[in-house]
């Protein structure tokens, strides 16, 4: 119903640093898909989008900005000294973010990246 709802076929997240125990999809302008994953004590924010905006909606200033390649994709991270709580990237003409509200490792974050399919 998402993917219909935004005109494209949304990717999902396979991989996250804990079990979700609540998924929500929600479409924001018929443009922009966004799945929340909540769990026990940490929750995700992704989104999905089509174009080459940032989709993250987050303009916070962080102290940790990097740009990492990763599987070919210039991924950029933000947090705060090493945890990360964003990512933002573009792919095959669609943009995508994840926001997490804990902070997690940057391997961590990256491995939430490479598992959107």
């Amino acid at each position: 119903d998402l993917s219909k709802g935004v005109g494209f076929n949304v990717r999902q997240v396979q991989k996250l640093p804990f079990e979700a125990e609540e998924i929500r999809f929600t479409s924001y302008w018929k443009k922009t898909a966004q799945i929340d994953y909540t769990g026990k004590d940490q929750a995700v924010s992704y989104r999905m989008s089509a174009g080459d905006e940032d989709v993250s909606g987050d303009y916070n200033q962080y102290t940790s900005v990097k740009s990492i390649l990763s599987d070919d994709i210039s991924v950029i991270i933000k947090g705060d000294e090493d945890h990360y709580v964003l990512a933002v990237w573009q792919a095959k003409g669609y943009s995508y973010s994840i926001k997490l509200n804990n902070g997690i490792t940057q391997d961590q974050i990256l491995d939430i990246v490479q598992s959107v399919h």
